[in-house]
């Protein structure tokens, strides 16, 4: 076995060929969703400096499956006078782990069938700017599938930031496909073949082979999209009052004239106005007159005669002129008075106040805020049997405690593919890791492709279907070991470790505005009433072959 390695430069088109690393060592992990690691090890007697591509070959010059990728992290060492190498090898995937744009906003009629999204996704990477695109050509091998994807999201109209693989990541998985890559070196072609996986599961026994198992709380087993909400503030308002408002509001309180209330800008929340829209006089007594303290003034009639009583409240009125012209309250003493002399009879005096016609309270509102209205939204949860449901599972295939996600994105598309990427990523929790060397029953596993339905049975005749979802192979010059996972749980294949999911997202948020994509978190009680439910109702291990 050997490693042809081809450098960054090509001549009349032709790559490259720098030479053949030999007496190979290959570590290799291939994943499903998540991007495969090889780490490659052998003698070189070139220079590796503008290496890009690795190819590992058989002798006979047969390319291996999935034996290609991009060369980094060199190390050269040498050894008895000869130069070993070592490379970490980055999987051919790592294309699509790049963010881009989907726009949708003119495809009025799109019907996003999955080809078509599958392809969307394809023609951007295939038209990146990227100065990889025009050094090696790529080509895209997608199965027509005409399955409408608007369970998911429908985009029409919407313009999506999205990272390439996390996005395709929602479709592969929901509708149970994977990307498996390839290069030819004879046209320097990248080709990604879009694989849907079979229906029909390997069936194997627990008893014949030496395993481990292990499984893995589910984190979140229903979503729910919607749209953002931004709470508006609405700006205080007058609203009507009462007198006692007005008489309780002390320092916070006026007497304006008018027909409708003034602009509330600048005024305290709560804020009682008295406002008079007409005036008019009131006849009022000497007492009262001279009982208050403020506001009052006096006018005179002139005369020439010693008058033997008061003017009339029309004399009055005369004189003063229209009420409108003077202030609230205002309070007038008219008493006649000799134009030659000057003397007064304030012995005949007549006195008015200036009253309100119509009155009417207002009070300022304080800050409030439009409450969040009925937004559209979209429910998503994961069964027991790995099948994400739009809207609830089967009372049988439901997992309790419910616990839930909210995502909340300006659009009702972009929260829905990020709700369901959660749940695909929370699917198949759990493991079997198989090795070859203790197999007790024939099976190659080399053979098996990822994503294949792997149909475990217990020693009672009970079974559970688990995906693979990593094949790791070690191969050196004497032997091939190989070692399969089956379930997604996060693992080490010599210690089974508990992870948490990392927070990803198949949209990216929205730049600028700040509106992009909220998560809440909110669990819901177990049971109610006061017995506990019985744990072996929510086994999700093992169902008996009858429910088949």
């Amino acid at each position: 076995m050997y490693t042809a390695i081809y450098s960054y430069i090509s001549d009349n088109g032709i790559r490259r060929h720098l030479g053949n690393i030999t007496d190979v060592d290959v570590t290799r992990s291939d994943r499903t969703y998540d991007m495969g690691s090889i780490i490659v090890s052998g003698y070189c007697d070139f220079d590796m400096k503008d290496a890009m591509i690795y190819v590992i070959c058989s002798d006979r010059g047969t390319q291996q499956e999935n034996g290609a990728g991009f060369v980094k992290n060199v190390k050269v060492s040498s050894v008895s006078g000869d130069y070993r190498v070592e490379f970490v090898g980055e999987d051919l995937k790592r294309i699509y782990d790049t963010d881009i744009i989907l726009d949708f906003t003119g495809n009025d009629t799109a019907d996003f069938l999955l080809d078509f999204i599958f392809s969307s996704v394809t023609a951007k990477i295939a038209t990146d700017r990227d100065p990889l695109i025009t050094k090696v050509r790529m080509e895209f091998d997608i199965p027509i599938d005409v399955t409408d994807t608007t369970v998911i999201a429908d985009y029409t109209g919407k313009s999506l930031t999205v990272n390439a693989a996390d996005f395709l990541k929602v479709y592969l998985a929901y509708y149970r496909y994977f990307i498996k890559p390839a290069y030819n070196p004879t046209t320097d072609t990248i080709t990604s073949y879009f694989i849907k996986a079979s229906a029909t599961p390997v069936s194997i026994s627990l008893r014949d082979f030496i395993h481990e198992r292990s499984s893995a709380d589910i984190k979140v087993n229903k979503v729910v999209a919607t749209v953002a909400f931004e709470p508006e503030e609405v700006a205080p308002t007058w609203l009507d009052a009462l007198a006692a408002d007005y008489d309780t509001a002390y320092n916070n309180r006026a007497i304006l004239r008018g027909i409708e209330p003034p602009d509330p800008t600048g005024y305290n929340p709560s804020f009682v106005i008295k406002l008079v829209s007409s005036f008019y006089y009131f006849g009022i007594s000497i007492g009262t007159y001279n009982a208050v303290s403020g506001n009052k003034l006096e006018r005179f009639i002139d005369t020439l005669i010693d008058p033997t009583q008061a003017p009339t409240q029309a004399e009055a009125e005369a004189l003063l002129g229209l009420a409108d012209n003077w202030n609230y309250m205002d309070k007038f003493k008219v008493c006649y008075r000799n134009q030659d002399s000057g003397y007064i009879y304030y012995n005949y005096p007549r006195c008015l106040a200036i009253v309100a016609g119509v009155i009417s309270y207002h009070k300022l509102s304080q800050i409030t805020y439009i409450p969040r209205p009925d937004l559209p939204e979209v429910i998503y949860t994961l069964g027991k049997d790995n099948e994400i449901y739009q809207g609830y599972a089967p009372e049988d295939k439901r997992f309790y405690p419910i616990v839930a996600k909210i995502f909340e994105a300006e659009y009702l598309s972009k929260a829905q593919v990020n709700a369901v990427y959660e749940l695909v990523s929370n699917r198949y929790i759990e493991n079997i890791i198989i090795d070859s060397s203790i197999l007790c029953a024939p099976l190659d596993l080399g053979a098996l492709e990822l994503l294949t339905m792997i149909r475990i049975y217990d020693s009672q005749g009970a079974y559970k279907d688990l995906p693979i979802s990593e094949r790791n192979f070690k191969i050196d010059s004497n032997s091939t070991k190989v070692t399969i996972k089956l379930g997604f749980k996060r693992t080490l294949l010599t210690e089974i470790i508990k992870s948490e999911n990392p927070t990803r997202r198949a949209v990216r948020d929205s730049g600028g505005s700040g509106s992009g994509t909220h998560v809440f978190v909110q669990k819901f009680p177990i049971w109610e009433g006061t017995n506990a439910p019985d744990p072996d109702a929510y086994d999700t291990w093992f169902h008996p072959i009858e429910e088949e």
